[in-house]
C-alpha cells in the first residue's frame, strides 16, 4: 500500500482483483498526510484545560494483513487484521505524550456469515504497555467450511491461549451457520507443548 504526498478525504482499505475492500474507514481532514504516510489528522496549536497548548497528531493507519482467504471469488472471505491509531501530543514546553491502540480484527463476508470482531486490543500510552495481541494466525475456506486459529498474547508477550473456530458457510451435509470453536488442546487431541506454537488449520474433509 503506498502513499503519495496528498490524502484523499477519506480511506476504506486496500482492493486487489476480485476483492472488495476492508469496510475499515480512516477519515483525513484538508488533505493532510501524517508523517508516517499513513491518513491522519494533523492538529495546529490547541488551547487544553489548563491553558498549555500543543500541536497534535491524531489518525488511523498502519494495516497489516495477518491472514486471509477467499473461495468463490469475493463471494466468501476471511480477512484477519490489524490496524493502529495514534493519538500524538507535542507541547510547547519540548515535553510530549502519545497514545498508539493496536487493534486486532477478525472480518468475515460469507452467504451464511458476516461479522466484523475486534478480538484484541494492545496500547502503548507512554512507554506503558497494556492489553493484549493475536499472532499465529491461520485461516482456509475448504469443502463449504470457514476455518480459522490465532494465539493471542499479554502485553509483555506472554501465551494466553489459543482459538479455533469452524464455520459452516455452505457444506449441505450440517446445518448452515453452525459453529465450532474450542480454546482446549484436549478438544483437538493436540499436546498442550504444541498448543503455543505455529500450526495451519484446514478442512480436508
Amino acid at each position: 500500500m503506498t502513499w503519495d504526498t496528498t490524502c484523499p478525504s477519506g480511506f476504506s482499505g486496500g482492493v486487489s482483483s476480485d476483492c472488495e475492500a476492508i469496510n475499515r474507514s480512516f477519515p483525513t481532514t484538508s488533505g493532510n498526510c501524517g508523517y508516517w504516510g499513513h491518513p491522519s489528522v494533523v492538529g495546529g496549536a490547541i488551547v487544553v484545560p489548563g491553558g498549555a497548548s500543543h500541536s497534535s497528531i491524531i489518525g488511523t493507519g498502519d494495516i497489516h494483513i495477518k491472514g486471509m482467504a477467499n473461495a468463490d471469488g469475493k463471494n466468501n472471505r476471511i480477512i484477519i487484521y490489524q490496524y493502529t491509531e495514534y493519538a500524538i501530543y507535542h507541547n510547547l514546553d519540548g515535553s510530549s505524550s502519545s497514545t498508539t491502540t493496536t487493534k486486532f480484527v477478525i472480518d468475515i463476508k460469507s452467504s451464511a456469515v458476516t461479522a466484523q470482531e475486534i478480538v484484541a486490543v494492545y496500547t502503548v500510552h507512554d512507554g506503558t504497555s497494556s492489553g493484549n495481541s493475536i499472532s499465529r494466525v491461520s485461516c482456509q475456506i475448504n469443502a463449504g467450511l470457514m476455518s480459522y486459529t490465532y494465539c493471542k498474547y499479554t502485553s509483555t508477550g506472554a501465551f494466553i491461549s489459543r482459538k479455533i473456530k469452524a464455520i459452516n458457510i455452505s457444506n449441505s451435509s450440517y446445518p448452515i451457520g453452525a459453529t465450532y470453536e474450542t480454546e482446549s488442546a484436549s478438544d483437538m487431541e493436540i499436546p498442550t507443548g504444541y498448543w503455543p506454537k505455529m500450526m495451519a488449520i484446514g478442512v480436508t474433509k
